[in-house]
């Protein structure tokens, strides 16, 4: 059985050996990877002579996340000739040792497979024959994870002699990748600034590149490279960024850019030949902000009253960019008239022809004849010799008057007209008289007024024409015969003063005449003067009529000119005082009768001075009678009037006040009783002018109490509502003649064999006296009650002496040296007695160690028994104090400069010594017992000098501006800042700065106290951003330091520190730092310093306080 066993377990192991030898597809697990077994497991031997290489291919070193590679296994040989060959692969994560990234499209003689840890593996399916050949190779894709790890692919290849798994050549090979997740290659884009003016290139904006692989290679559209383009053209530009690993990618940014400058022009063109009055509008549009105008012989977008002509525009906008832009004004050519005539040989058969050029056709045509016609030319017939004048207007209005004359029979007549104006305006007082030659007689006249005189009277202005007719052939006319009449005659009021007050003489008047024909006569119904003054012919100037210190009333005038006209006005004066009446008013106390009653006040008693700017009038004030419901502050209505009937209303503040007493009446007179116990009376009644008084008992005792012996005072009080109060008072005497004497027996000082013996008399027998015993007493003093049968009492002291007592003391005091002590002392000298004593002091007293104060001793022989008790006083200096009176200090750094101080107590002389810690001065006085005392003051008033303690100065590069962030300590708020860069321009006023190129910057601080410092800092140039915020790493400690300072350094380490003294002076450098570094600054003098840390490639300053 054992040999069947043997020989079954022999042959499975070739079959397996076999199987694997000749797998069609390979097992996972075997590539030799950390967990993984190998495919010398199954496949060994000698090797069977073969050796050859696996490699893969088609990966870089630095894989890219999320990138899909094909990835070529190659099994080469290089020694023997294999049959066939097989290959796995796995890619692992080094970090974890786990599936790294995804296999897929892997080719037809390959499978992708899944081990049980979830490792996917990528081998032969099936093995592949060489055919005598030296290479096989399989290909799959394989996507890098997004990692941020190294990835190790672990190959294993079999060279099989193609018999069996014994004599194959297991080779192995490893390859890693590093792959690194970067972020997307993205840019974002700031600072954008539009172009100046359109087609300009004088864009700029910032590129700000992220993610991909740095450095970046950043190239604009317009040329230029780097972080700031500052040669963008409007519009849509193009930017291409290339990170280190050739990624590209392309952004377009959009630069603003204005519209183009242009203009719509209204133009207004000249109507006529020669006129001046063609107008533009501009219209300007595009550019930026508010666009201008200028013409070459002024500015602004709209022009009038322009001749015409080619006008050359310059339009600008807020950018300054501009444009021309040519405006034509287009004018007419002149209008004339051509005239052309035919003699009228027959009497009324002569024509005239009108034939215009230039101007804007067509025409209209206005004959003398009366012919309207219209047209480009125009023709009259039938016309007799003479004159004919013809008015053309053309399109646009324009005229221009011609005459032709038709010849004929000759006519000699001639005529002059003498024209009158009218006198006034508006009247109908004109007339033209002619004065005819030439004529024959049946000369007819016809008026344009449709009069046939030879002359015209009595008409009013006008233009007048004339026709004299001798016959059809021989007319005359004369036109344009214009009667005239003068300007409107006027009197205007230029200004007018009414009378402050109905009975003022503070008005005015000032006439200005116009009008009329000079040669003027001004008279006024009251016979006012005046200054009237007219110059001039056709044009009248007047220096205006002015009348002054005129009351309220109507001043009339006539004013006439040289022609006779005239007007008659009036002007009226009126009351001018609109202002109310001013009320001022004082609080007034009326005090209420004893019948609680006061007459109604006058206004005179609450008016303070209430005036009027003219005269005061009837004034409205009614209190009426007061009485006590009147009692406190009223307001009482007050209406004044002035004389102009202007009014102004107020409230008068009145005080009632009730003062008077109560009436108090203590009814009891005094009441005498013989015996003690309760005793009644009748309580006092009280009366008032304004209430019922409240009575009360303010001393003694109430009706219906025990009274004590003697005589009690009994006082009642009456207050009224106000606080008025009242008083009566009557004694109750109780008569107790209880008397006692008493008779004393002294004790010996051992014994208590004393006695007091009494005798009572008066009062009502029987007595009770408390204590009875008063024998075998010991010496000492005894209250005694004595009570006789009605309750009256008394109580004496009686001393028990004691009979054989010969003690004295002399009492020795010591005073302690100061003030609050307890070194005095006293000493008792006894004399007498035994002179065995006890000294008894109170509790807690030590006759050694006493303070000032009253005290006692008791002094007992200790023999005989006697007693004596002495008192005695320990007295002391009077408190040794400091008082500073005045404390000078330097205002801005806080110094002590000087003080002064007074001394009261101890005893004199005395002596000082200051003491001076820091910021705190210690006075110690002491006076000539060596008694001290000490008192401190701070001599800093402010907390800190003002200073710079913390600067960061942020250098410029291509990209970036400057900055410098400054820290402010000390001095006193609120602080002004002033910033001047190294011309000494003013370039900030806030306590930080930026947006600065590079160069010198001065910063000067004043403090509230006017205290001022000053520091100058570099802005350089660098070639890249560095994170300068380091000094929030930099802790300088303790801060003020009086012996050592620290200098901790969290982040980095500066290469160096210089230390420098307010004056800028250097007093130490070193370059010798630890995390933690130490200063001995006890030697420096006090004040403060700067210390500047230099590191490799910007520099940290620091302050800190030597005190």
């Amino acid at each position: 059985m054992k040999f069947k066993s043997a020989q079954h377990f022999v042959v499975v192991s070739i079959v397996a050996i076999l199987f694997l030898s000749f797998s069609s597809s390979h097992p996972v697990g075997r590539t030799g990877a950390p967990g993984d077994g190998l495919c010398s497991d199954c496949h060994g031997g000698s090797g069977g002579g073969f050796d050859g290489d696996v490699t893969m291919s088609g990966v870089p070193t630095n894989a890219e996340p999320g990138v899909t590679y094909t990835v070529t296994v190659d099994v080469d040989v290089s020694v023997g000739s294999p049959i066939r060959g097989g290959f796995q692969i796995l890619a692992l994560k080094d970090a974890n040792d786990t599936q790294a990234g995804t296999w897929s499209n892997n080719d037809g003689n390959s499978s992708i497979k899944q081990g049980s840890s979830g490792r996917f593996y990528f081998g032969h399916m099936p093995a592949q024959n060489f055919g005598g050949g030296s290479n096989l190779s399989w290909e799959a894709d394989w996507e890098a994870p997004a990692i941020n790890d190294d990835v190790t692919f672990y190959m294993v290849a079999n060279l099989a002699n193609g018999s069996g798994s014994s004599g194959d050549k297991i080779i192995t090979n490893q390859f890693t990748t590093t792959i690194v997740v970067v972020d997307p290659l993205e840019v974002d884009f700031s600072n954008i600034m539009g172009v100046t003016c359109n087609g300009d290139s004088d864009g700029s904006a910032t590129a700000t590149v992220s993610g991909g692989n740095p450095p970046y290679t950043i190239d604009w559209a317009s040329g230029e490279s780097g972080t700031m383009a500052n040669s963008l053209a409007g519009g849509s530009q193009g930017v291409t960024i290339t990170d280190n690993d050739d990624t590209v990618i392309i952004e377009n940014i959009t630069i603003p850019e204005p519209d183009e400058i242009d203009a719509d022009p209204d133009i207004l063109d000249i109507d006529c030949f020669g006129n001046e009055n063609g107008a533009v509008n501009i219209n300007p549009f595009g550019g930026t902000g508010t666009l201008t105008c200028e013409w070459s012989f002024d500015e602004g977008c709209e022009q009038e009253d322009l001749e015409g002509g080619t006008y050359f525009v310059t339009i600008t906008d807020e950018q300054d960019c501009s444009t021309v832009v040519e405006i034509e004004v287009f004018e007419p050519d002149e209008l004339i008239l051509n005239m052309s005539s035919t003699d009228a040989n027959a009497g009324n058969d002569g024509t005239a022809t009108c034939r215009p050029s230039g101007g804007t056709s067509p025409y209209d045509f206005a004959w003398s004849n009366g012919v309207i016609d219209n047209g480009t030319m125009s023709s009259i017939d039938n016309l007799v010799p003479g004159d004919y004048e013809v008015t053309v207007t053309d399109e646009n209005g324009c005229q221009e008057v011609n005459t032709v004359n038709v010849g004929g029979l000759a006519c000699n007549i001639s005529a002059v007209a003498e024209v009158n104006d009218v006198l006034c305006y508006g009247e109908s007082s004109g007339s033209i008289v002619l004065n005819v030659s030439g004529v024959s007689t049946g000369v007819s006249y016809l008026w344009s007024n449709g009069f046939t005189t030879s002359s015209i009277f009595d008409i009013p202005i006008g233009t007048y024409s004339v026709t004299i007719t001798e016959s059809p052939s021989c007319v005359e006319t004369l036109s344009g015969l214009v009667v005239s009449e003068p300007d409107t005659l006027q009197a205007a009021l230029t200004f007018l003063v009414n009378p402050t007050c109905s009975n003022s003489n503070d008005g005015g008047i000032n006439l200005g005449i116009a009008g009329g024909v000079p040669g003027y006569d001004l008279m006024w119904s009251n016979g006012l003067t005046n200054d009237t003054l007219i110059m001039g012919m056709d044009t009248v100037i007047n220096l205006p009529d002015t009348l002054t210190q005129l009351g309220v009333g109507t001043y009339a005038y006539t004013l006439s000119d040289s022609n006779g006209c005239t007007i008659v006005d009036s002007v009226i004066l009126n009351n001018a005082d609109v202002m109310p009446p001013v009320i001022l008013l004082r609080q007034f106390a009326v005090l209420l009768d004893d019948n609680g009653m006061a007459p109604p006040i006058d206004f005179s008693d609450v008016d303070a001075g209430t005036f009027d700017n003219c005269e005061l009038g009837e004034i409205d004030f009614d209190t009426g009678p007061l009485s006590c419901v009147d009692i406190g502050i009223q307001g009482f209505t007050v209406v004044v009037y002035d004389t102009n009937g202007n009014s102004s209303e107020a409230i008068a503040s009145v005080v009632i006040e009730d003062v008077t007493p109560p009436e108090i009446n203590c009814l009891s007179s005094n009441i005498v009783v013989s015996t003690c116990g309760p005793v009644n009376y009748v309580i006092p009644i009280a009366t008032d002018n304004c209430d019922i008084p409240v009575v009360s008992l303010v001393d003694g005792l109430a009706s219906g109490e025990d009274f004590p012996v003697g005589t009690t005072e009994i006082t009642y009080e009456a207050i009224d509502a106000c606080g008025n109060a009242a008083e009566c008072s009557f004694n109750v005497t109780v008569n107790n003649n209880l008397d006692v004497e008493a008779t004393v027996v002294d004790a010996s000082c051992s014994e208590a064999n004393g006695s007091i013996e009494l005798d009572i008399s008066g009062g009502t027998p029987p007595y009770t006296v408390n204590p009875s015993n008063l024998t075998g007493l010991a010496a000492g003093n005894y209250e005694l009650d004595i009570m006789d049968d009605s309750g009256c009492s008394t109580t004496i002291t009686v001393s028990v002496g004691q009979s054989d007592n010969n003690l004295s003391g002399i009492i020795s005091t010591t005073e302690p040296i100061c003030h609050g002590e307890n070194s005095g002392s006293v000493s008792v000298n006894v004399m007498g007695g035994s002179g065995d004593y006890s000294f008894e002091y109170a509790s807690g007293v030590n006759p050694d160690a006493l303070s000032a104060g009253e005290y006692e001793v008791v002094i007992t022989d200790n023999i005989e028994g006697c007693q004596i008790t002495e008192s005695f006083e320990i007295n002391e200096p009077e408190e040794l104090m400091i008082a500073f009176n005045n404390v000078d200090v330097v205002p801005c750094t806080g110094e002590l400069v000087n003080f002064d101080y007074s001394v009261t107590g101890g005893t004199a002389p005395y002596s000082e010594s200051i003491e001076v810690v820091g910021s705190e001065v210690t006075l110690v006085i002491s006076d000539d017992n060596g008694c001290a005392v000490s008192s401190s003051f701070m001599q800093m008033l402010i907390d800190l000098p003002l200073a710079i303690t913390d600067v960061v100065v942020t250098d410029a590069d291509d990209a970036v501006l400057g900055s410098i962030n400054v820290n402010i300590e000390g001095g006193v708020a609120p602080y002004s800042y002033v910033w001047n860069d190294e011309n000494g321009s003013a370039v900030g006023d806030t306590e930080d700065l930026d947006g600065l190129t590079p160069g010198e910057y001065t910063l000067i601080i004043t403090d509230a106290n006017g205290c001022v410092v000053m520091a100058t800092y570099t802005v350089d140039m660098v070639s890249g951003i560095e994170d300068l915020n380091e000094d929030i790493k930099i802790n300088v400690f303790p801060n003020p330091s009086s012996s050592v300072v620290n200098f901790k350094f969290e982040k980095k380490i500066p290469k160096a520190f210089t230390i420098f003294n307010a004056n800028g002076a250097r007093i130490l450098k070193s370059d010798n730092l630890t995390a933690k570094s130490e200063v001995d600054v006890a030697q420096f003098s006090n004040g403060l310093y700067l210390v500047k840390f230099e590191f490799e490639d910007f520099v940290v300053l620091k302050t800190f306080f030597k005190i």
